[in-house]
């Protein structure tokens, strides 16, 4: 009749990109968010990426503590998890990592080189991750 009852929940467009990732992927997107955020000792830990990162956990259906749990068993996890993603999924996530450095304002220039050197060892150049970012940056821009 009118299917009132049976509406289906929309869709997150995180949610969909990396609907196909293990649990293990997922904490691992987390904990590299984690580590990215808290790379640079002079800034820390700010509330926006916090909230940026609590976002991705609502995301994923995970706890912070479920991710730390992980990342005890080792932190090469990240890479080993994240090395197989796809292209599109490693380009996603270097949006969604530049979008979270950013959050404050202009990105920490040691924040954008751990980034890069952890996207290098997912297989990503530097000239794809800055490619990437102005790509991003051009397609915002345009449609704001």
């Amino acid at each position: 009749m009118f299917n009132l009852f049976n509406k289906k929940k929309k869709e997150n467009p995180i949610s969909e990109v990396f609907n196909d990732l293990t649990t293990n992927q997922k904490m691992s997107v987390i904990n590299l968010l984690v580590a990215i955020s808290v790379c640079d000792p002079q800034e820390g830990f700010n509330n926006k990426e916090c909230d940026y990162i609590n976002r991705y956990l609502d995301y994923f259906g995970l706890t912070q503590r479920q991710c730390n749990v992980y990342l005890e068993l080792g932190q090469q996890n990240i890479l080993k998890d994240l090395k197989y993603i796809s292209q599109f999924q490693k380009e996603f996530l270097i949006i969604a990592v530049y979008e979270m450095i950013s959050s404050n304002g202009k990105p920490k220039e040691i924040k954008l080189y751990i980034a890069s050197r952890i996207f290098a060892d997912l297989g990503i150049s530097e000239d794809k991750f800055k490619a990437t970012i102005s790509k991003a940056q051009s397609l915002f821009n345009h449609f704001s």
